[in-house]
């Protein structure tokens, strides 16, 4: 992990709700449902069944779970079938100004200690 890296996960792993501004929160929670949204909507779009059914075939170890269906995957898998369900109709998190990271914070190669795919990979 490169310094950039590890400082934002030092930050973000000691960062407590109290510190957090209450507009933050309220931004922060609007993003998630829209993300969490886009998941349900676009979890039977083209490709995505396809790449369920790959990543399910795969296997690996049980690290995190899968929007809409629950599947428990490798943490790397259930990111990019959660980011892949987020961004399937191509919608974003485009109500908050600034840029759109919302299905970013589901997609990458190995999540960050806060993403929700990262998670339950911490305490295994």
């Amino acid at each position: 992990m490169g310094m950039l890296e590890h400082t934002l996960a030092e930050f973000v792993t000691g960062l407590r709700l109290p510190s957090v501004p209450a507009e933050t929160q309220r931004v922060v929670r609007r993003v998630v449902l829209a993300v969490v949204g886009t998941a349900f909507a676009g979890a039977e779009e083209d490709g995505v069944l396809a790449l369920r059914a790959l990543l399910l075939d795969a296997g690996g170890a049980a690290q995190a779970t899968v929007l809409v269906y629950g599947d428990r995957l490798p943490a790397v898998a259930a990111a990019q079938l959660n980011a892949t369900m987020c961004r399937a109709l191509d919608f974003c998190d485009a109500m908050a100004p600034g840029p759109h990271i919302g299905a970013a914070l589901f997609r990458r190669r190995w999540p960050p200690p806060s993403s929700p795919a990262a998670a339950p990979a911490r305490s295994s």
